[in-house]
């Protein structure tokens, strides 16, 4: 999750044009991001700390079925 943060922050023409595609509005996307950053770090300090790793898995896996197509 970490690897696809930074392609919406800097707005890659490969990652914007499907959300665009898919209906998603251009207000949620730093959202997104931040979202995906979250995870990621979420998932990296669940090293240290086991509760914050459940939880971080609990938001990534509740922003999986939006990313996948009907």
């Amino acid at each position: 999750m970490g690897f696809s943060a930074p392609p919406i922050f800097i707005r890659a023409t490969w990652v914007m044009q499907p959300l665009s595609d898919y209906g998603v509005p251009r207000s949620w996307w730093s959202w997104l991001g931040a979202a995906k950053a979250a995870g990621a770090v979420g998932l990296l300090a669940s090293l240290s700390v086991l509760v914050i790793g459940a939880l971080a898995g609990i938001g990534l896996c509740c922003t999986s079925p939006g990313s996948s197509s009907p």
